[in-house]
């Protein structure tokens, strides 16, 4: 199916959307005015039913003891045997239909506020630092560095982090990260991957180590200015200095043998992101891609023998980690079977 031809269910696409900023805010608690704000929103019955089938569905135990607390059950307990509440989709006989949950700048927003505050408290000279950030598979890390910049490691990843008097330089062996800049025009800061290194000027991102030193960098935030090193492990390393400049809402892929840089929009945006809140978005890509995406958050590994059920286009969202979710969709909706083999990989097929 093609990413076009998704069904959209725009009168209650809004109240999930406003549902999942309520749920980031009740993990880490309200505060007194948004208590009294969350009461109003939710006075309405389509906001409150949206609010505990999202909950429900991430396994928000906290905000569904919160909700019990705020909002006395008034209708009939979510009835979690409904596919489209359990994993958050609507069947047909013909494709796998997902409300896909665009989430807002706020987080962002609210991001920023708290490297603000950071930056503000922090000193003026900092002593040489060191560390190593790592991560298992499934697993997320958040270090606040000495100068109020935060670094939000992803599923295995390994990042070498040295804070000096003249630079801060930060070396992403495997995996994935997003860096959050506090201001210091004495002290770059600089990511190095894969034959690349990002420079912030002011900013946001996030960069992807993949297969073969291919880079990814995504700008939230700012500028960054990537510029290509020698790096023979690659293979065929970019010409040493080139240098690429990339914006708020722009992405850059740089492989050994080529740099492209694409504008995007917020749905992209909160793709490529969304694993900082758990979850992962699908726009339409081939079940192979998406499979071997679903693979980095759980080392389950999946074989699909037929070539054309690798390319069936799938989207929508699931929780990092949940395979049984991830395979019930699947069987539910396009009647795809998994057995597992001797060596206890998933193997998918058309009943």
């Amino acid at each position: 199916m093609a990413a076009a031809n998704l069904i959209r269910f725009p009168s209650r696409r809004r109240a999930r959307e406003e549902a999942a900023l309520w749920i980031a805010r009740l993990d880490r608690g309200l505060k007194a005015d948004e208590r009294a704000e969350l009461g109003r929103w939710a006075a309405e019955p389509v906001n409150l039913r949206a609010l505990r089938e999202l909950a429900t569905l991430w396994d928000r135990m906290t905000c569904l003891g919160e909700l019990a607390g705020l909002f006395p059950l008034r209708t009939p307990a979510v009835n979690l045997r409904r596919p489209e509440v359990r994993i958050g989709l609507v069947a047909t006989a013909a494709s796998l239909l997902l409300c896909v949950v665009t989430t807002s700048l706020w987080f962002w927003q609210q991001r920023q506020n708290e490297s603000a505050s950071a930056v503000a408290s922090a000193p003026d000279s900092v002593p040489a630092w060191t560390t190593e950030v790592t991560t298992g598979i499934g697993d997320s890390q958040t270090v606040t560095l000495p100068d109020g910049s935060t670094v939000t490691a992803n599923t295995d990843t390994r990042i070498a982090i040295r804070i000096g008097a003249g630079a801060r330089d930060l070396t992403l062996l495997r995996g994935e990260a997003f860096f959050t800049v506090a201001p210091d025009a004495q002290r770059p800061f600089r990511v190095q991957a894969g034959g690349r290194v990002v420079q912030a000027i002011g900013t946001a991102f996030n960069v992807r180590l993949r297969e073969a030193a291919t880079v990814e960098v995504t700008v939230t935030e700012g500028k960054v200015r990537v510029t290509a090193v020698s790096n023979p492990a690659s293979g065929a390393p970019a010409r040493a200095g080139a240098e690429t400049l990339v914006s708020a809402n722009q992405a850059l892929l740089a492989a050994p043998d080529h740099t492209a840089v694409r504008e995007i929009d917020a749905l992209v945006r909160d793709q490529t992101l969304a694993w900082q809140y758990g979850m992962l978005l699908f726009q339409g890509e081939p079940l192979e891609q998406m499979l071997a995406e679903v693979s980095r958050y759980t080392g389950t590994q999946f074989v699909i023998p037929d070539v054309a059920l690798r390319q069936l286009r799938v989207a929508g969202y699931f929780r990092a980690g949940d395979v049984a979710g991830v395979l019930q969709a699947l069987e539910r909706n396009f009647a795809i079977k998994n057995t597992l083999d001797a060596e206890g990989r998933v193997v998918l097929a058309t009943r």
